[in-house]
């Protein structure tokens, strides 16, 4: 084995732990900070997309200090982008709750 490829797989094993011990916790703070209907979802899904982000960026980088610090801030910042796509798309309701990520 290369040691690309032996970074690639410390990297993967790194990421199955922490998805294992964050994945819940992950989804929870994203759930509440999100809130109204379909936070839950929204907070799956971005999760699982920062997921996706992991194992293509720790796989050459290396992975970071702080594992589950670095799923959230991406999780989250996933959060706002789809957030923002979707009011484009669906123009801004004043009348909306406040949604505070930051």
């Amino acid at each position: 084995m290369t040691s690309e490829a032996v970074d690639a797989a410390g990297a993967r094993a790194r990421l199955d732990a922490t998805v294992r011990r964050e994945r819940g916790r992950l989804i929870a703070a994203l759930a509440a900070r999100l809130g109204g209907p379909g936070a839950v979802d929204l907070a799956e899904d971005v999760a699982q997309d920062a997921i996706v982000a992991a194992l293509e960026t720790w796989a050459y980088k290396g992975a970071p200090d702080d594992p589950g610090a670095w799923l959230a801030v991406v999780a989250r910042r996933k959060a706002i982008d789809r957030l923002r796509r979707s009011a484009r798309h669906t123009g801004f309701d004043p009348d909306a709750p406040p949604t505070d990520l930051d």
